[in-house]
């Protein structure tokens, strides 16, 4: 198998054979970005209150663990606070949540949350919400937010608040459940695929028509059938948020905006939605796409360019700067190139890429400071990825070196530490 050769014009095939998922991917450099979301769902009760659904997800590696015999082991207690427009205190309600791990690799996996539901009632009217959360082990409050809930109007009420769901069925009993993403609203901008549920109170409706608006392209164009009338709720099961029939919620007609979340790019996403094939009355719901672990060094599109240097030269880096667009825009044309899932948004060879540029800046930086991406292992590490093993230890001359070794392909590298500041040297490549 090839490898990035610095100067080689390098064809599509090759760094999809090198980069393109042969390697898991690395999502180390991301530790320490915690992100918290919360979200609420607001329903008409058959009573003339309001049912709200208050969702939170929260990052595991935000936690404190603390060990006992083989388990590690996390407390948080999620506290959420109702007034009025007017400050005045309505009600609180509490939940305590413990997380108990076997494998201690899983308390720093971003894509490990605790997620849950708390449920209420009030009358319809303007609410404020205030959410904490408290870290037991840590004894400190970790996350905090204030909301407002704006009164259910008639004309808001036919059309309920969109819910962005997985597109994989989850079994929870023996029952089959739709999952919620429940990242506060937003479209995950990633490889997965999600559905997009837009209740409608008519329950005389099979027919809905849908305009869907990425970046002022229109993405979908056209009607979608009702998949079914129930009583529409949020409920826990192992530890996920799901759709969940509700005795208290009126009956809705509810429609599904499938196989579309992969052709949306980053950023506003507008939903329109109307019983008129016209659009004559319609309701629109604004959204974001957003790529939740996105990597920081693709933050200044054009340093994002000049990073292409591990696999094309100093000229074809030229050119592209030279292409006369904005330089995102110019970027992502480079990586549309070779991008393994053209007929999508996300590039996970593009991802993966910058992924590997976030490891060894944080990981290779020596004491000097120089900047880890600069260093030689950086050079390994983005053309080949994670080596299956590191063997660290001292050479003949006292000196600490690092050999690399990969099984796919079957390469070794041995680096070592000359000054003692953190910069190890290639010395040999066999």
């Amino acid at each position: 198998m090839q490898h990035f050769n610095r100067g080689q014009k390098i064809n599509p095939r090759t760094i999809l054979l090198i980069i393109a998922l042969l390697f898991s991917i690395d999502l180390y450099s991301q530790k320490n970005n915690h992100n918290f979301f919360s979200d609420i769902h607001s329903v008409p009760s058959s009573d003339s209150t309001i049912q709200y659904f208050y969702l939170y997800k929260i990052p595991v590696n935000s936690l404190i663990f603390s060990k006992t015999n083989d388990s590690y082991s996390a407390s948080v207690q999620v506290a959420i606070e109702l007034s009025d427009s007017n400050s005045n205190f309505i009600q609180r309600s509490f939940k305590d949540r413990k997380i108990v791990f076997n494998d201690f690799a899983l308390t720093s996996d971003l894509n490990n949350f605790v997620e849950g539901v708390i449920k209420f009632t009030s009358v319809n009217k303007t609410i404020i919400v205030t959410s904490t959360i408290f870290d037991a082990n840590s004894q400190k409050q970790i996350f905090t937010k204030e909301q407002t809930v704006q009164k259910l109007i008639n004309e808001d009420s036919e059309f309920f608040t969109e819910i962005i769901l997985s597109s994989k069925i989850f079994k929870c009993g023996e029952n089959s459940s739709r999952v919620l993403s429940n990242f506060s609203g937003l479209i995950p901008f990633d490889n997965n695929l999600y559905d997009i549920l837009i209740p409608c109170t008519d329950t005389t409706l099979v027919k809905l028509y849908v305009k869907v608006i990425s970046q002022k392209d229109t993405v979908f164009d056209g009607s979608i059938e009702r998949k079914e009338v129930d009583r529409l709720g949020l409920t826990e099961c192992a530890d996920r948020i799901i759709i969940s029939p509700d005795s208290a919620s009126p009956l809705t007609s509810n429609f599904y905006i499938t196989q579309i979340s992969q052709k949306l790019k980053e950023g506003q996403i507008e939903i329109i939605v109307s019983k008129s094939e016209k659009f004559i009355k319609k309701r629109s719901f604004k959204l974001v796409a957003r790529w939740l672990n996105k990597p920081r060094s693709l933050s200044d599109p054009e340093s994002a360019i000049k990073l292409l240097r591990f696999i094309i030269n100093d000229d074809s880096i030229k050119q592209i700067l030279k292409g006369g667009d904005k330089y995102d825009s110019l970027l992502n044309k480079y990586w549309k190139k070779i991008d393994p899932s053209p007929t999508t948004e996300y590039n996970e060879l593009m991802a993966e890429y910058y992924e590997r540029i976030d490891f060894t800046i944080k990981n290779f930086s020596t004491i000097t400071g120089q900047s880890g991406v600069e260093t030689d292992r950086a050079k390994i590490y983005i053309l080949y990825g994670k080596p299956t093993f590191i063997e660290r230890s001292s050479n003949a001359d006292d000196k600490i070196s690092e050999i690399w070794i990969y099984s796919k392909p079957k390469k070794k590298f041995i680096f070592v530490d000359e000054k003692g500041t953190g910069e190890f040297i290639l010395k040999n490549n066999l």
